[in-house]
């Protein structure tokens, strides 16, 4: 079975000043090339890692565009930007509840694949909730990875600690990340295969993002296989 992972689109009707582009309408074509590579190679499952908006959309034609985009239902991560006053049940209130209500996007603590394969949400501000959690294979995450720069302590709200995890969830096989922009590609971290792919928008000039593509990445979950995609885009300089 093959899943789809992006995160943080970051979408916005208000483009990003320090960007030379309109960045508003480049987010979109990055989401549209996201859902056509899942089309083309014919994807069953598409995950979003979180911060598909990065503020409430006062556009109504932009959030349009935005649902006409996510041609296929999607599991979404709720993330820091989704929601406000780091309540995770306020994004019912924001855009991403209005896609959840037109049955564009699916959001749950937990997707079962079959009876022995189980994916867990790790929403901001909510955390892991999980009824079976000897079934979890997979944890789709909107957190810094403990351990992976560095080994240093993360200072924010927003972390996950594979170790700790990997003794609840004891057949834990991988985890995909969101909330850290940084593209990190494919890392064994406590026996746990991690995934981050970075962000699906460049929103800061750091050289790490200028200097970097934008990805999706494919997870074949019976040999944990990833491949990489590269979306179109200009230079950020």
């Amino acid at each position: 079975m093959k899943i789809l992972f992006y995160t943080d689109a970051h979408l916005n009707d208000v483009n990003i000043t320090t960007r030379h582009d309109e960045s508003s309408m480049t987010a979109l074509i990055k989401l549209q090339q996201a859902y056509k590579i899942r089309k083309e190679l014919n994807i069953p499952y598409i995950f979003c890692g979180g911060d598909l908006f990065s503020q409430r959309i006062e556009s109504k034609a932009y959030l349009s565009s935005v649902m006409q985009s996510i041609d296929f239902p999607t599991f979404v991560c709720v993330g820091n930007h989704d929601t406000y006053h780091k309540q995770y049940i306020n994004y019912q209130n924001r855009d991403l509840g209005i896609l959840e209500a037109a049955g564009k996007i699916n959001i749950h603590d937990e997707v079962t694949i079959d009876e022995n394969y189980v994916v867990a949400f790790d929403h901001a501000y909510k955390g892991i909730l999980c009824t079976n959690p000897e079934k979890v294979k997979g944890i789709v995450s909107h957190t810094f990875i403990q351990g992976s720069v560095n080994n240093e302590k993360i200072i924010d709200d927003l972390v996950l600690s594979v170790e700790d995890v990997k003794e609840k969830f004891p057949n834990l096989e991988w985890i995909m990340s969101g909330h850290d922009h940084t593209y990190y590609g494919t890392k064994i971290i406590a026996g746990v295969k991690v995934i981050r792919p970075g962000s699906l928008l460049r929103t800061t000039s750091a050289r790490e993002n200028i200097e970097r593509t934008p990805q999706v990445v494919i997870l074949e979950t019976d040999t944990l296989e990833t491949d990489y995609y590269d979306l179109t885009c200009v230079s950020a300089e």
